[in-house]
């Protein structure tokens, strides 16, 4: 599904997935392997790839699996959600967890059980539960609270 979607946008603006590549500062068998679905996309790569497909970021996060904007419905709701985000991939870097091998489906789980905290919650109170998820998740048979308010 993404692999497709990739290969069609680089297509129809003229693009090369080397061209793609070099603006990532990976190697063309990168684009090869994400356009097979056999290479995740790091969330730090977002932005770039976004912007040399020339789409937003949600759009391109959407054509990953990871369609958020049903749950952001207003400006506000994009800060707070942009914080979410921020906070979480810092928790994992700090954490030496690799956002390169999780599941789409459990970041976007993640960032939307944030969302929901955040809220009701400090920009201080957002960053610890970020780091609490985080090491939960990280620990043998770790997975993603359903509720921890």
């Amino acid at each position: 599904m993404f692999g497709k979607w990739l290969l069609d946008r680089l297509k129809s603006l003229g693009l090369t997935q080397e061209t793609a590549a070099h603006a990532l500062g990976r190697e063309r068998s990168f684009i090869q392997r994400l356009a097979g679905e056999k290479q995740a996309l790091r969330v730090d790569e977002v932005a770039t790839l976004a912007t040399t497909l020339q789409v937003r970021k949600t759009e391109l996060l959407a054509a990953c699996g990871l369609d958020l904007s049903d749950e952001i419905q207003t400006g506000a709701d994009l800060g707070i959600m942009k914080a979410c985000l921020e906070e979480f991939v810092s928790a994992c870097q700090s954490g030496g967890v690799r956002l390169d091998r999780a599941k789409p489906e459990q970041v976007s789980r993640t960032v939307l059980y944030l969302y929901d905290r955040a809220i009701q919650r400090s920009r201080a109170e957002l960053q610890q539960l970020a780091h609490d998820i985080v090491s939960y998740e990280s620990a043998p048979g770790g997975s993603l609270p359903t509720d921890k308010a």
